[in-house]
Order: C-alpha cells, then structure tokens, then sequence
C-alpha cells in the first residue's frame, strides 16, 4: 500500500502548481513587454538626436558656402554657427588647393555632444 503524507488530506495542492507556473509566465511577459517599450523609446530618441546632428551639419555647410562673397576676406580655420537645436563648433583644414577637411563638433540643447569629420570642397570662397 501507499504511504499517503499526513499532512495533505486532498487534492487541491496541485492547483497550486498550475497557479505559480501561470503567474510566473505572466509576470515575465509583462516585464519583457516594458523592457521592450523602453528600449524602443531609448532608440527612437537616438534617431531623434542623430536626425538633429545631420540637420546641424548640412544648414553648417550650407551656411558656411553662402558666407558674404563680396567680402574678400581669407577663409578663417574656425567657425562657430548657433541654431534653435544646437550649436556646431566647425574648423577647416586645408587638404588641397580647393578642398578643406571640416571638423564638427556638434552640440545639442540636452548637452549632447557629437563629432564628425567630411570633405568640402570650396571654390566660390577663394
């Protein structure tokens, strides 16, 4: 004969088991759920950044290419543009005759700061 536990006088213990294994799945879905959303906001507020850094540099570049022409001033090695959404700290290096290596050093308004390096090349300046 079987030995029954002393302590257990029925069967209703095994619903316990079916209740933990379903909460603890729950539980888990749901915290996997936040961690997701969370990160999907922490990434979309990276490409939000990234989007504002290139818009920074192309109004720069275009800024510095439609600088005053009637002056005939010598092209200065740093330049500092200020916009709504940041500031770029810009400074050219001659690599050519025409061609300039431009270095950016992008701030934006939460203090983010972003550097980048591109060639340009300027020939209505000269």
């Amino acid at each position: 004969m079987k030995k029954h536990l002393k302590l257990i006088k029925n069967e209703k213990g095994q619903m316990l088991l079916f209740v933990l294994i379903s909460s603890a799945i729950t539980i888990a879905l749901f915290i996997g759920g936040v961690k997701l959303y969370i990160s999907t906001i922490e990434e979309s507020q990276f490409l939000f950044e990234q989007l504002e850094v290139e818009t920074i540099i192309q109004m720069s570049q275009i800024d510095l290419l439609n600088m005053d022409k009637t002056k005939n001033e010598e092209i200065k090695t740093s330049y500092h543009f200020k916009y709504p959404n940041g500031e770029n700290y810009l400074k050219l290096s001659k690599v050519k005759e025409n061609r300039y290596l431009i270095k950016n050093n992008i701030i934006l308004q939460n203090q983010s700061e972003y550097e980048s390096f591109f060639e340009i090349e300027i020939d209505d300046l000269l």
